[in-house]
């Protein structure tokens, strides 16, 4: 399987939602779930993927995932927080064969707004250098 995390917008690898979600979904399906798994930048460099890891949603996006399920493209979206009814929200996710929730809790959530859609968890990663030991 082969599978693009389409990131097409700027991006700094040292912001939390970054680092702690879009590169540890990289890192996750890559070594531990042996996807061959590249973070893409233009649209037109995912002709070449069969699946497409969206993070994302705007009206450019729901046009390109158009385009992308016509040309048999399996297209997962991601959800990372527990926020419903953002603008394009909807009609990206309904664009989506899966969405990829961060927390079996928020899986649940997701299911009851899209019940026909496949809802899978990739967990969110932590950081152990913040972790703080209270009892010291």
């Amino acid at each position: 399987m082969n599978l693009a995390i389409y990131l097409p917008f700027n991006w700094d690898a040292d912001n939390p939602s970054m680092r702690l979600r879009r590169i540890n979904l990289q890192k996750i399906l890559s070594q531990k779930m042996g996807i061959d798994c590249q973070i893409v930048r233009q649209f037109s460099d995912l002709q070449s993927f069969d699946n497409i890891l969206c993070c994302h949603f705007d009206p450019t996006l729901i046009a390109e995932l158009k385009v992308l399920r016509k040309a048999g493209k399996r297209i997962f979206q991601d959800h990372s927080e527990n926020l419903m009814g953002l603008p394009y929200q909807h009609d990206t996710f309904s664009l989506a064969d899966v969405i990829v929730c961060c927390s079996t809790k928020l899986a649940e959530i997701t299911r009851e707004h899209y019940p026909s859609t496949q809802v899978v968890v990739v967990p969110d990663m932590y950081e152990e250098d913040w972790l703080i030991d209270a009892s010291a």
